[in-house]
């Protein structure tokens, strides 16, 4: 059940009071068994999150992946003079330098009108929410997404510009009456696109919907541009991603519903995490109270889980996080509580040896989770789980070897072992 540590190794651990009159061991342990599954979340909130994710592309693990966004559109002011005459009309999109997948990849966006007001049914909207639109779009664009660039131009027909235009001008005083007209739009995602998923800022002079005219004075045109914006509420959502996953054929195919814990031995030794979808990789130790079986009396020093990504599993376009909270969840699945120590939050790491990707592993320290497993009574199926504070706004994915894998999932206690007598 466990590997004894060198005698001189004791020196290296400061141990309390209680040692002082005792012959003290430590010991290393590493063979207690590492449980990983999977978990799917019902549903995560996806409003108000700063970003518009757009885009779709496929996975050998974890599907096909697809992201739209869904807004409202208002202004500040709703003043244009009755002389103006438009020129042009487009819908400007500014990246904000979030990209997960291959970007070289063209893919197709359609701009469409929606039929209801953006207002969830309860406080919020989530990423298996929609809201519906006309099939017709009012504009396509295809295009390869350059996220470190500027912005993304799509250009709107004139006639659907001018007419809204024109309202604006001859009807429009105030956002309420605007948005009973125009009650909100979304970018939708070609079936065919293949590439990537991207992220567009919702800030005000960011994203946009520019109408450019022109006023005539002294036979001479001046040229002016009348913008609306993602409306800012403080109350009412203005705007979402919702955010797909079609597992069809794959081992995922299970999880239809929370409480359902996918054992990565049903899943070809891995567990997997993925923000946004809400695929989670649940972790806990079933033999740590295997512990009280060592003889004499003892406790843990140090708890360390060591968690590695599959190898090929990441790269430049799929990259790994560089660290991840970590959290408790209940026997139901449901995050509790983020797990902290008296130095704060509790985070893991990612350690990468100086040869590259293979050695690449996330080390965790999981004391605490540890101390209150071996003293939990009665014992119950919590366990904890890693993510990623973008978790809401993003697809990022991983996938992680069990115990089955040579290196795989680890865990590593330092264990000190003391005699009074």
């Amino acid at each position: 059940m466990f590997n004894c540590s060198q005698e001189d190794e004791v020196s290296n651990f400061i141990v309390g009071e209680e040692f002082t009159d005792s012959n003290v061991r430590v010991i290393r342990i590493d063979t207690l068994s590492v449980d990983l599954s999977t978990f799917k979340l019902d549903s995560i909130t996806t409003s108000e999150t700063g970003r518009l994710l757009f885009g779709q592309y496929n996975d050998a693990s974890l599907g096909k992946i697809s992201t739209t966004s869904y807004f409202e559109l208002s202004s500040y002011t709703y003043s244009i003079s009755d002389a103006a005459v438009l020129d042009s009309v487009a819908l400007i999109l500014n990246y904000d330098q979030y990209f997960y997948n291959d970007t070289t990849q063209l893919m197709q966006m359609r701009f469409h009108r929606l039929n209801e007001k953006v207002k969830p049914y309860d406080s919020d909207f989530y990423n298996t929410s929609t809201l519906s639109f006309y099939d017709s779009p009012i504009a396509t664009k295809t295009f390869a997404p350059r996220p470190n660039s500027d912005s993304l131009h799509v250009s709107i027909p004139f006639e659907f510009g001018n007419t809204m235009f024109d309202f604006i001008k001859d009807n429009t005083s105030d956002t309420e009456e605007f948005v009973q007209e125009y009650k909100g739009f979304t970018l939708q995602i070609d079936e065919a696109s293949d590439g990537s998923v991207i992220g567009f800022s919702t800030e005000t002079d960011s994203t946009y919907l520019r109408f450019f005219y022109r006023l005539s004075d002294d036979d001479e045109d001046t040229e002016y541009t009348y913008d609306l914006y993602i409306t800012e509420s403080s109350d009412i959502p203005k705007h979402f991603n919702r955010i797909q996953s079609d597992v069809s054929g794959l081992p995922l195919s299970n999880l239809t519903n929370q409480d359902y814990n996918l054992s990565s031995l049903d899943s070809n030794n891995e567990s997997y995490y993925q923000s946004g979808v809400g695929y989670f990789t649940r972790i806990n130790f079933p033999s740590i109270r295997k512990l009280y079986e060592i003889e004499g009396q003892g406790t843990v020093i140090d708890a360390k889980l060591r968690l590695k990504p599959k190898i090929h599993s990441y790269n430049d376009n799929l990259p790994l996080k560089d660290s991840l909270s970590l959290y408790y969840i209940d026997q139901n699945n449901s995050i509790t509580e983020q797990v902290s120590n008296s130095l704060g939050e509790v985070m893991s790491t990612i350690v990468e040896s100086v040869d590259g990707y293979d050695d690449v592993y996330y080390e965790i320290p999981v004391l605490q989770y540890i101390d209150r497993k071996l003293i939990q009574s009665p014992l119950i199926d919590d366990a904890i789980i890693l993510y990623h504070a973008d978790y809401n706004k993003s697809v990022d994915r991983m996938i992680f070897n069990d115990m089955y894998e040579n290196e795989g999932a680890k865990l590593i206690l330092t264990y000190a072992i003391y005699d009074t007598n």
